[in-house]
């Protein structure tokens, strides 16, 4: 488990550091698995998707405190296929068409957080971005459904991508 704060520390971010590493005492079956790094998140998050990940899996928590994370940073999560991202806040959606949603399914699939998805809904609903909701997942992902606050969301960029993506930019973990 990783954890990414902004650079320019300060007083405030020296509290939230120590608030997070505080988490290891909280749970510390996985004390030696959690790391708190300070520094440019995407600088950071870069280097930890430079690791090989073939034999493991993580999540990786972006603290939403004030960071801003770059696409190329979600990109290159997306390629190692082993971790998955919560929560993200604040994503620039500048130049970005339509924005796809949804849980894991399958046997060992990973509850998603409903905020996480509604926040996602609102920034894209606030940046004119197409919003997506594809499914809850879970073992019955047909069971669990693709309602979201009452509703399906079916939306579509108003023009049609020119090339489609390799498998691993289109299909960007977000987990609970």
């Amino acid at each position: 488990m990783y954890l990414a704060e902004r650079s320019n520390p300060s007083t405030s971010d020296a509290k939230r550091r120590t608030e997070l590493e505080g988490l290891k005492t909280e749970c510390p079956d996985l004390a030696a698995n959690i790391r708190v790094e300070q520094g440019e998140a995407n600088e950071e998050i870069q280097k930890i998707c430079a690791k090989d990940w073939s034999a493991h899996r993580a999540v990786l928590f972006l603290d939403p405190y004030g960071m801003q994370v770059e696409w190329q940073t979600i990109e290159a999560v997306a390629k190692t296929k082993a971790l998955d991202l919560g929560p993200l806040r604040k994503l620039k959606l500048k130049n970005i068409d339509w924005v796809i949603v949804g849980g894991e399914s399958g046997h060992c699939a990973r509850p998603m957080d409903p905020a996480w998805v509604t926040d996602i809904r609102d920034q894209c609903a606030r940046a004119g971005v197409a919003f997506f909701f594809k499914q809850w997942g879970g073992k019955n992902k047909k069971k669990a459904g693709r309602v979201l606050d009452g509703r399906t969301y079916d939306e579509m960029p108003d023009t049609a991508p020119v090339a489609r993506a390799p498998r691993a930019q289109r299909s960007l973990p977000m987990m609970g």
